[in-house]
């Protein structure tokens, strides 16, 4: 569960892997692992991934109609991202931040907004009409490693093409009932690099590995070490600045 930084492995790769951007994001699965999302909840290896204490979901929250003190709001790191009628909010809230946030007498329910299994998103990895995943209720995806072989159908194609192709800089081709790598025919495939899969902490707002897919061993630069700037979109410019997260170690 380690914050790394990589070079961002999305889009049509034309430039050299470290002229790309600079990503951070959550290492959650490494190569061999096989990853799940389920109603938000990551599982590696079929064991629940323990969120991270600053992560952060999408909840409907219900209130008496009470209004919120903007200010205990920003103390809980807590962004209001839709209201829709007096008590009736969507919310992103950290996990640290829950238990106080539900205990507040205005309170009445707190519910996770949660895209239903088998609601199909294409704008996820690998936006294929073969899988009908989202970003709450994803996979199970094994994450490939070296040495790893697998045999080529429709799925594992949709799924692995991108990682064969750009990343492994092989020509993959379907002529009729077969495949061809490198204008040979083939039925397997063996990987040449370990792959990692990256999420952020703030899974409802966050481009990452369920959107661009796999990230090589080569992509990966490093740890970073602390906060220098962080940015809060929805506030006027005067208060864009998180200044309570500025040059704070990450972890």
């Amino acid at each position: 569960g380690d914050i790394v930084v990589f070079n961002y492995p999305g889009g049509i790769l034309k430039d050299p892997v470290d002229m790309r951007v600079h990503y951070i994001k959550r290492c959650v699965a490494t190569p061999g692992d096989v990853l799940s999302v389920v109603d938000t909840k990551v599982f590696v290896n079929g064991k629940e991934l323990k969120s991270a204490p600053k992560a952060q979901t999408s909840y409907h929250v219900t209130t008496d109609g009470t209004p919120f003190n903007p200010k205990v709001l920003d103390d809980l790191h807590i962004e209001l991202r839709g209201r829709y009628g007096d008590g009736d909010y969507v919310m992103i809230i950290p996990t640290d931040s829950y238990k106080e946030f539900e205990s507040y007498s205005n309170i009445k329910a707190i519910e996770p907004v949660i895209e239903p299994k088998g609601l199909p998103d294409q704008s996820v990895y690998p936006q294929s009409e073969l899988f009908n995943w989202n970003q709450d209720n994803y996979g199970p995806i094994t994450i490939p490693k070296k040495g790893w072989t697998i045999t080529l159908n429709d799925s594992t194609v949709a799924l692995y093409a991108k990682a064969i192709e750009q990343f492994e800089n092989n020509k993959l081709e379907r002529k009729g009932n077969y495949y061809y790598i490198n204008n040979k025919k083939t039925g397997t495939y063996t990987f040449k690099m370990g792959y990692y899969w990256m999420m952020g902490d703030n899974r409802h707002n966050s481009e990452d590995s369920r959107y661009w897919g796999f990230v090589p061993e080569d992509h990966v630069v490093g740890k970073p070490m602390f906060t220098f700037m962080s940015v809060d979109s929805t506030k006027s410019v005067f208060n864009k600045v998180r200044w309570s997260r500025v040059l704070r170690g990450i972890n």
